[in-house]
């Protein structure tokens, strides 16, 4: 993967990316999953499969079968944001 002149080999790569908004939310994807914590809107996360749901029509974080990926992406945003813990 080239990025600007510089080659980067694949497993430098990130596998999520964090996003830190000063519009009152967070959020971290990876190539399947992308969660959105809003900070002010308690009860309004989101979490997508973005492999089933690109455009990201159907919020599935209240679904039991989300728990884990959503734990998992929770701890990820935590660790690449450097943040205190979220909770749900």
């Amino acid at each position: 993967m080239i990025v600007g002149s510089v080659c980067v080999a694949q497993s430098d790569r990130r596998q999520s990316l964090p996003t830190n908004s000063t519009d009152g939310y967070k959020a971290v994807r990876n190539e399947r999953w992308k969660y959105t914590h809003y900070f002010e809107l308690e009860g309004m996360d989101e979490l997508y499969d973005l492999k089933s749901d690109p455009y990201e029509m159907k919020n599935i974080i209240h679904q039991p079968r989300a728990a884990k990926i959503l734990e998992e992406l929770k701890r990820e945003m935590q660790r690449l944001l450097k943040g205190p813990q979220l909770e749900r």
